[in-house]
């Protein structure tokens, strides 16, 4: 809602501000709560300059084709899932499941005529029918999300590096939007996760145990 109300509101007004939620702590963690006190505190945050601006692009096109990358990511996840029900299934019951069973029709029906075990059958023929809608959803998605991307040369561009692919190259462009929003490029090498560095306790600089 945020970023519709940014793309529709943004030409109608000088500055328009889509605030952080979780650094108000001046609304959430203090008194009463009601629209009129929130709206009364952000107006004390914003003539404060204490508001930090969340980013949304002003493109429509642009937000279809990440809300489009996004359902694709998630049905990928929700396909993934449904992959690791199937293999648990089959070890519950002391059975070895072959990959290529697991993706492709021909190969599982054959499986399935060979398999003895009715109690097994039965239950990944139901897991199956969620696991194939959620393959066809994903296609859907991705065919989507490459009409979308055509649009813009750069991804073609991106798609020539290497390890980089059609959707690796639309996930970066769809959040990435535009690196001139980061400050500088430290920043912009940590919103992609290029470059970090993690400790842990009991750890020096280096990475190596205390002794």
């Amino acid at each position: 809602m945020a970023g519709w109300l940014y793309r529709n509101l943004n030409q109608e007004v000088d500055k328009l501000i889509v605030s952080e939620p979780r650094r108000n702590k001046l609304i959430t963690s203090e008194g009463d709560k009601d629209d009129k006190i929130d709206a009364d505190k952000l107006a004390a945050l914003l003539r404060g300059n204490f508001l930090k601006p969340v980013h949304h692009t002003s493109d429509d096109h642009r937000a279809h084709l990440k809300h489009w990358i996004n359902l694709y990511h998630d049905r990928v996840r929700d396909a993934v899932r449904d992959i690791n029900k199937i293999r648990a299934c089959c070890r519950m019951h002391d059975v070895r499941i072959p990959r290529k069973v697991v993706r492709n029709q021909l190969y599982r029906h054959q499986w399935l005529c060979g398999l003895n075990n009715t109690v097994l059958k039965a239950q990944l023929k139901m897991l199956w029918i969620g696991y194939d809608a959620t393959r066809q959803q994903v296609d859907m998605a991705k065919k989507q999300f490459s009409s979308y991307a055509r649009k813009y040369p750069i991804i073609k561009s991106w798609c020539n590096l290497p390890g980089i692919g059609l959707i690796r190259a639309t996930t970066i462009f769809a959040y990435l939007d535009t690196p001139w929003r980061f400050k500088n490029r430290a920043k912009l090498h940590k919103y992609c996760g290029v470059g970090l560095v993690r400790t842990t306790s009991g750890r020096n600089k280096k990475g190596q145990p205390k002794l």
